[in-house]
């Protein structure tokens, strides 16, 4: 997993992919609005939070997290951590859905 201190090594790293946000809450929203300015392109969010599935947040779509699965098979992303709490937690939930280090990055 990458660790980015600042907005530009983020754009660097995810320029030209679609993104996806792990965590709709205040963090996850707050990236959301960074990727917008930015003109960065964002797919979905993902929350293990039951309360939060199925809803939009900010017009994006909330999903389980096992819907990486469904979206590897239909184009390469890169997904961005955006959690104040538990990053430990789930990148270890990352491994099972077979994203690469070089595909995440924490925010």
């Amino acid at each position: 997993m990458k660790y980015s201190g600042t907005g530009e090594d983020i754009l660097r790293q995810v320029a030209g992919r679609p993104v996806v946000i792990w965590g709709a809450r205040m963090t996850g929203i707050g990236f959301a609005r960074f990727a917008k300015t930015n003109s960065l392109e964002v797919v979905a969010f993902i929350d293990s939070d039951p309360a939060l599935q199925g809803s939009k947040v900010n017009g994006i779509a909330v999903h389980k997290p096992n819907y990486l699965q469904d979206l590897q098979e239909k184009e390469p992303f890169i997904l961005v951590v955006a959690v104040a709490l538990k990053a430990d937690e789930i990148k270890t939930k990352l491994s099972k859905y077979g994203l690469k280090e070089s595909d995440v990055v924490v925010y």
